[in-house]
């Protein structure tokens, strides 16, 4: 998700040179090695794109527009069981948008439909004032602020701080609002699963066709499988060392993502179970034949296995983790099962990135 819209690891331009001219001077074995390296990772793209990538994004839109209509039915029948459906949605649709933040690139960078959904920490103080603003001034959701808009602000209608929030204590403002706020992220999500599969020039059709004469987004099938291997650090580095690590050090529970409905720690597994379906290619924990876990094992089985191992133990640990997480990061009797949460994440994304990558992007 994003912090502030700021979650991006940089790539040097010399790297990406370096990426885009590719290959070896030399000829004869050599030059047939390449190629079959390429056409290795051409199958783990188009996999990844196919399998992965294009599922899981009609999973997040099929669940937004259930959430769209849970709250469309609750704005028309205020009782508790179309309150408790709503929230049900919400952490539903939560589940797809968690798990794909391993490829956090792509439409969902460039067209920025990662903030529109997923910015925080909250403004609560924005909220309230547009909430309020929208009674008289009717709020344009579609083009409203980042921080006023998405998971969290739904989320926080629906929750409210320690889960106080009741039927008889919501207004009718923030009803109405609820149910701008969910309309647009079903369109959001729609958009997202469109530009993948849709028009002329789908995104999926851009990741697998990289190398390829015109693709100029991918001079090479290398520049592609770096995008994928760079994202999956990306979100060990940001779990261990922002989502967890960060409220945790500041003792700030205002930091914490997903901390009006209890689903932080939820979240923070969803994110590495994210990672293991890039490395496996596929969604339900099998390894594809086309897949970054199989190119590794092929050349050095003992790395695969402790890449394997160590997306296990990052789950496990971070299950341990006492939730609510707002409240446990200030808890001292937790404060081992955090450290050691944040200790596991950092060594799969220490092994990834000196051990793995070598192999990976030779």
């Amino acid at each position: 998700m994003t912090f502030h819209s700021i979650k991006k690891l940089a790539v040097s331009t010399s790297l990406l040179l370096m990426i885009s001219c590719g290959g070896s001077s030399g000829g004869g074995s050599d030059d047939r090695a390449n190629l079959a390296v390429q056409a290795e990772q051409k199958a783990i793209l188009t996999q990844f794109a196919n399998a992965v990538i294009i599922p899981t994004y009609d999973d997040l839109a099929a669940k937004s527009a259930a959430m769209k209509e849970a709250a469309a039915l609750f704005a028309g029948s205020q009782t508790q069981a179309n309150l408790d459906a709503t929230r049900a949605a919400w952490i539903a649709t939560r589940t797809p948008w968690e798990r794909s933040e391993a490829f956090l690139f792509g439409p969902v960078d460039s067209n920025g439909y990662d903030p529109q959904m997923d910015d925080w920490p909250l403004d609560h103080s924005k909220l309230e004032q547009t909430i309020k603003a929208n009674l008289t001034s009717p709020t344009d959701v579609a083009t409203a602020e980042t921080d006023v808009k998405g998971f969290h602000s739904i989320e926080f209608l629906l929750w409210g701080y320690n889960k106080s929030k009741t039927i008889a204590s919501m207004t009718a403002a923030e009803d109405a609002y609820l149910t701008e706020l969910t309309q647009d992220h079903a369109r959001i999500t729609t958009l997202l699963r469109d530009s993948w599969t849709s028009g002329a020039s789908p995104y999926a059709k851009v990741l697998s066709s990289a190398g390829e004469a015109g693709n100029d987004k991918y001079a090479s099938t290398q520049s592609a499988v770096q995008e994928m291997f760079d994202a999956m650090v990306g979100i060990s580095d940001e779990v261990a060392n922002s989502k967890i690590s960060g409220p945790y050090k500041d003792q700030d529970s205002n930091k914490v993502e997903s901390q009006f409905s209890y689903n932080s720690l939820v979240d923070f597994q969803d994110n590495i179970t994210s990672l293991r379906n890039v490395y496996f290619g596929t969604l339900n924990g099998t390894v594809a034949s086309a897949s970054i876990s199989s190119f590794v094992k092929a050349r050095n089985a003992a790395l695969d296995a402790q890449v394997v191992a160590g997306i296990t133990a990052s789950i496990a640990a971070i299950g341990v983790i006492p939730e609510p997480f707002r409240d446990s990061l200030k808890d001292p009797a937790a404060a081992p099962k955090i450290d050691a949460a944040i200790t596991t994440i950092n060594s799969l994304r220490t092994l990834l990135e000196t051990q793995v990558r070598p192999v990976v992007l030779p």
